[in-house]
């Protein structure tokens, strides 16, 4: 090998390693961010990735059946989905009623929960 390929190749090394490291600590930021007590709201407030976030309220009103919690997913799709999965998971209509979306979502809602009442699921 000459030095030119020598040095060709210690450089490209260098950036796939950089490249990866770069990768692995925006991953282990991501699963930081992400992980949430479902007995604390305030954890999600701190989350900075408004996407992230949504996901932290979201996940936290899942498991705590928590409508209200709903209410602070700022995506307009994540807080329909949030509003349904509460209704579904709670049998309970009027969280149905929250949802932005007329024309399917809210439909759908009323569906599963009848769905439900009725054994078709």
């Amino acid at each position: 090998m000459q030095k030119e390929d020598i040095k060709t190749y210690t450089i490209v090394v260098l950036a796939v390693l950089l490249i990866v490291a770069g990768v692995m600590a925006f991953n282990n930021q991501g699963k930081e961010q992400i992980t949430v007590n479902p007995d604390a709201t305030t954890d999600c407030s701190t989350v900075t990735s408004s996407y992230l976030k949504d996901a932290c309220y979201f996940e936290l009103a899942v498991k705590n059946s928590a409508s209200n919690t709903c209410g602070s997913v700022m995506n307009i799709e994540q807080k329909d989905l949030c509003y349904m999965e509460v209704a579904v998971a709670t049998d309970t209509k009027p969280t149905c009623d929250l949802i932005a979306d007329k024309f399917y979502t809210r439909p759908r809602c009323y569906g599963k929960i009848a769905a439900l009442t009725t054994g078709q699921i």
